[in-house]
C-alpha cells in the first residue's frame, strides 16, 4: 500500500491526489529518483508523470515539454 503522492515501485507509476481540479497548469512538481538511479518529475496536484531522464533538471525539462499544450 502507498500513501497519496509518492511513487510506487510495485506498478512504477506516481500516485498523487487525483480531483483537485487545478491541473493544468501542473504544479507542484516534485522529482523523485528511481531505485534504478533515473528520475521522473510528477503532479504532486494530480499525479501526472513525465518520462524518466538521467538527471532531475532533465526530468524537470522533459516534463515541462509534456505538459505544455499543442500550439495552435
Amino acid at each position: 500500500m502507498t500513501r497519496k503522492g509518492t511513487f510506487d515501485r510495485r506498478v512504477g507509476k506516481h500516485r498523487g491526489v487525483a480531483g483537485r481540479g487545478s491541473c493544468p497548469p501542473h504544479g507542484p512538481i516534485m522529482v523523485a529518483a528511481s531505485e534504478e538511479g533515473r528520475y521522473v518529475a510528477s503532479c504532486l496536484a494530480c499525479g501526472v508523470a513525465g518520462p524518466e531522464r538521467e538527471d532531475s533538471w532533465e526530468a524537470k525539462l522533459a516534463f515541462d515539454e509534456a505538459s505544455q499544450p499543442s500550439p495552435g
